[in-house]
């Protein structure tokens, strides 16, 4: 039998630039899901936060960022959206 906080389902909230937060949705300008199962989660790395390419050997600088990607599973604590803070221009 599940407790009664594991029966709440648990609400994501988008985050601005500004800091502003939001309850996530579709409509939300510029809105991104970064929750589990988006594409933020499978192409960011959970060792290092850096983009999945930049584990690919650099031939000019023969680096790499960290030694093997392995995806956020768990995605972002928030979801990303713009509120307007900085104009519409």
């Amino acid at each position: 039998m599940m407790n009664e906080q594991e029966q709440m389902v648990k609400i994501r909230n988008a985050r601005c630039i500004c800091g502003k937060i939001a309850p996530s949705t579709d409509n939300l300008a510029f809105f991104k899901d970064r929750g589990p199962g988006s594409d933020y989660s499978r192409y960011i790395c959970e060792k290092c936060g850096y983009n999945m390419s930049a584990h690919r050997r650099n031939l000019d600088k023969n680096s790499l960022i960290c030694t093997s990607f392995t995806p956020l599973e768990s995605g972002h604590d928030y979801d990303s959206y713009y509120c307007g803070c900085r104009g519409w221009d």
